[in-house]
């Protein structure tokens, strides 16, 4: 495939204008029909991202297994993955506390929308549906493609911080990009998605039932689900957040050095240790034939239109909709 990166990056801007194009027209359809509830709309916003990725697999006859793989790994592998998952909780909780200096709790807030919805269909689609479109797309169809330039770990720190800004709130970007990068981490030392699928996951599965027994707390206490974002958004001031991220600091770091630690036995368990020493651009090295082919450009016009519209929705829609507004 030529210029492999520069069609990533093309994908990955229509992605992004897909999604958005949905993401209104069933907000659209969901004012109008209030009944249809928030659901419909995070399963159309999944669907709208990876179905581009699916016909861009089948318009240049990918080889589906190179593309999204699955090949299996170790039993120590997935349970080294999920210790992993554990351990990196303290830094995301970090993450997420720090940005809401700027910008509130998004999440929680999406939750919040979420009344009268089954506990099942939640766990199913935001725990279980969206992690695996989000991984076939990131960490299989975009990643794959832009490893291709030969550019490895630019690929996964480019994938990481495309996954980050799709978001498009400064809430989750700073997790999520922690998120896509260990993905991305899992996925070059094994190989296969299963990994990172298994991450992501028990990542939102767990914000899930956290979210959960709080709506359970909050009915009997005999208040409302919908009152979970203004309790938390009274209490989140600058200097209780400050705070939190103090508090959190020290146990983040500790909890960071052991999954840095349970990464380097996940790489000897898969026999992959020496190939991440020969992509991580500080270490020491002998080129190879292999290193030495030419790499071609990560960036492109397009992957720069994409990261421009994900900004422009991060700090300006607001305004621009406001100043029309008055």
């Amino acid at each position: 495939m030529k210029h492999p990166a520069r069609k990533m990056n093309t994908l990955f801007l229509i992605m992004l204008i897909s999604y958005l194009l949905v993401s209104v027209g069933m907000n659209m359809l969901v004012s109008r029909f209030p009944t249809i509830g928030v659901i419909p709309v995070v399963v159309a916003g999944e669907l709208a991202v990876v179905l581009p990725g699916l016909i861009f697999l089948l318009l240049f006859r990918c080889n589906i297994a190179e593309w999204i793989p699955l090949r299996k790994v170790k039993g120590s592998t997935i349970g080294f993955t999920l210790l992993l998952t554990v351990l990196i909780q303290p830094l995301i909780y970090f993450l997420n506390i720090i940005s809401q200096l700027l910008e509130k709790n998004v999440a929680l807030d999406l939750f919040s929308r979420t009344e009268g919805v089954s506990d099942f269909a939640l766990v199913a689609v935001i725990g279980l549906f969206g992690p695996i479109c989000e991984e076939v797309v990131f960490r299989g169809i975009l990643f794959t493609g832009f490893k291709r330039s030969g550019r490895i770990f630019a690929s996964i720190l480019w994938t990481a911080l495309l996954f980050g800004l799709f978001h498009m709130n400064l809430n989750q970007l700073g997790y999520a990009f922690l998120i896509g990068f260990v993905s991305a981490m899992l996925v070059e030392a094994t190989g296969s998605l299963i990994p990172s699928l298994i991450l992501h996951i028990a990542i939102n599965s767990y914000n899930v039932l956290l979210m959960l027994a709080l709506e359970f707390l909050y009915r009997i206490a005999g208040m409302q689900v919908s009152d979970l974002a203004g309790e938390a958004a009274s209490v989140a001031t600058p200097d209780m957040l400050l705070h939190t991220a103090g508090f959190l600091l020290i146990p983040a770091t500790f909890a960071t050095v052991l999954a840095v630690i349970v990464y380097r036995a996940i790489l000897k368990r898969e026999g992959t240790l020496e190939h991440l020493h020969n992509i991580l651009p500080f270490t020491k090295k002998e080129a190879t034939e292999e290193e030495s082919e030419p790499k071609g450009p990560i960036l492109s016009v397009t992957g720069v239109a994409g990261v421009a519209l994900c900004l422009f929705m991060i700090f300006l829609l607001e305004k621009v909709v406001r100043f029309f507004l008055q």
